[in-house]
């Protein structure tokens, strides 16, 4: 399943920002969905979709989440569920470097 997402994203159209996950966020990405998919796998494919979303609009508009005031991270909330998911990423030039992705609850500050 998180190869669909990912074959989706390289698929996307050319919009003005490049999207690249880190392998540290793929590995988040495989965290989550093996997480939710146990329990409920369609929820796991809307999940999946709500990122594929996300990095969508991440192409078209990096700057419209909020930076975090001691780094040059960005951090987009991906609305999911009750808690959702927090998305961390750079925008260099004209690329989008995610670098982690968490669950809402998880503790993402570190």
């Amino acid at each position: 399943m998180v190869r669909r997402a990912r074959q989706r994203l390289r698929r996307a159209l050319p919009d003005a920002y490049a999207v690249t996950l880190t392998p540290g966020a793929l590995s988040d990405l495989d965290r989550l969905d093996r997480f939710l998919r146990e329990k409920n796998p369609a929820a796991a494919n809307r999940m999946l979709a709500a990122f594929n979303s996300a990095f969508q609009r991440l192409t078209e508009n990096p700057f419209d989440s909020p930076s975090r005031p001691t780094e040059s991270i960005r951090a987009r909330i991906v609305r999911f569920g009750k808690g959702g998911y927090i998305c961390l990423y750079r925008v260099n030039d004209r690329n989008v470097t995610v670098a982690r992705l968490f669950h809402a609850k998880e503790d993402w500050n570190e």
